[in-house]
């Protein structure tokens, strides 16, 4: 529920909780490819002196990046540090 209801993340007092934690919260495959794709699209317009553009028939601008750009770095958090627990990772 966490992730649906809105909540960012949790604290955790035991390693076991890490991997169910990661479940909850690690943005899907395609909201991924949204946030890359709103990013780019919103660097190209700042490129072009632009400070919003459409991206998907919703309005991208600075914030709506900035948020992209968040989901994109906690999904690579959440992967590299799954990552690094496997062996020989």
């Amino acid at each position: 529920m966490g992730a649906l209801a809105g909540l960012q993340g949790k604290y955790l007092i035991h390693p076991s909780q890490i991997g169910p934690a990661n479940r909850v919260f690690r943005p899907s495959e395609e909201e991924v490819a949204s946030a890359r794709r709103v990013v780019e699209a919103f660097e190209e317009a700042v490129a072009r002196g632009h400070g919003a553009v459409q991206v998907d028939g919703a309005m991208v601008d600075t914030p709506v990046a900035k948020r992209a750009r968040a989901l994109i770095e906690v999904a690579g958090a959440i992967q590299a540090r799954e990552r690094s627990r496997q062996p020989g990772g």
